[in-house]
């Protein structure tokens, strides 16, 4: 929670100081980098006497992003995540990727607020592709130690998404902050937050 506190007091003071570019940028693409945190703010445990916590599991996705300009100050960025190095589960037998494509709606507010923020909204699809590590472990059964096979298998998931978020330009660099619910039309939807740094090429 430290590190989400000083990314967002950088956040806040870089967009109240920073120069007036436009946060969206027609036809130009962006690369960058994310910390997205699964079911961050929900009621989840990861620990061994179930004691509630806020911090989700933790996803570091590379991105690519394009904006194109549909009408006056409104753009249509469709952006592709992908999580290169997969996140282990705890007994690490099983390595997790996601794979998200999300088609946001945007608008710049330089004209209401004088300011590089945007605002954005969209919907897309997160995969979940789970493989199985192999090998086995040697755990107690009682009073006597048994070895046990881990999974070797694979599989994937997908569910929709609602991505809301804002960002602002600082230069070339464009800092973002994204709330992204996942099982869009499930009755138990997980909210996300994803913390995001691209550069314009």
């Amino acid at each position: 929670m430290r590190f989400l506190n000083l990314f967002l007091f950088i956040w806040v003071s870089l967009a109240v100081f920073s120069s007036n570019a436009l946060a969206f940028s027609d036809g130009f693409f962006r690369v960058g980098l994310g910390w997205y945190q699964q079911n961050a703010l929900g009621k989840i445990t990861k620990s061994v006497d179930s004691s509630a916590s806020i911090s989700g599991a933790s996803s570091y996705p590379l991105f690519i992003k394009y904006d194109f300009q549909a009408y006056s100050d409104w753009y249509v960025s469709p952006q592709l995540s992908y999580t290169p190095i997969g996140r282990d589960s705890a007994d690490a037998a099983t390595t997790t990727t996601l794979l998200q494509v999300v088609v946001p709606v945007g608008f710049d507010l330089y004209q209401w607020i004088e300011s590089s923020l945007d605002w954005q909204i969209g919907v897309g699809i997160n995969q979940y592709s789970m493989k199985g590590n192999g090998g086995s472990s040697a755990l107690l059964n009682g009073q006597t130690p048994t070895t046990f096979q881990k999974p070797s298998g694979s599989s994937s998931s997908k569910t929709a998404v609602l991505l809301i978020g804002s960002s602002f330009n600082y230069g070339p660099s464009r800092f973002g902050l994204d709330f992204v619910f996942e099982g869009l039309f499930s009755e138990k939807r997980t909210p996300s937050i994803s913390l995001n740094y691209s550069y314009a090429l």
